[in-house]
């Protein structure tokens, strides 16, 4: 996933450090979810946040996702920094 960044960047030497996902994450850990997410029915779809969520993925790098209106809220909400 990093070698993607890169490669999608290729005037850009050196490492990628941190990943900044600025809204439209869809944080949906579980269906039960779709009930606080604000999209319309066609978009709410299970992506892959819940395998991160649950630790069977690891993001390569440090990743800081900064919540949107294509949020799930109530997740959000249970989240110290909110």
């Amino acid at each position: 996933e990093s070698q993607e960044l890169q490669a999608e960047n290729p005037e850009r030497s050196g490492k990628i450090d941190i990943l900044i996902c600025c809204g439209d994450v869809q944080t949906l850990r579980n269906t039960a979810d779709f009930h606080a997410l604000n999209v319309p029915p066609k978009y709410k779809t299970m992506g892959d946040f819940h395998a991160y969520y649950s630790g069977r993925k690891v993001a390569p790098i440090l990743t800081i996702m900064i919540g949107g209106n294509h949020e799930s809220s109530n997740y959000l909400q249970e989240l110290y920094y909110g």
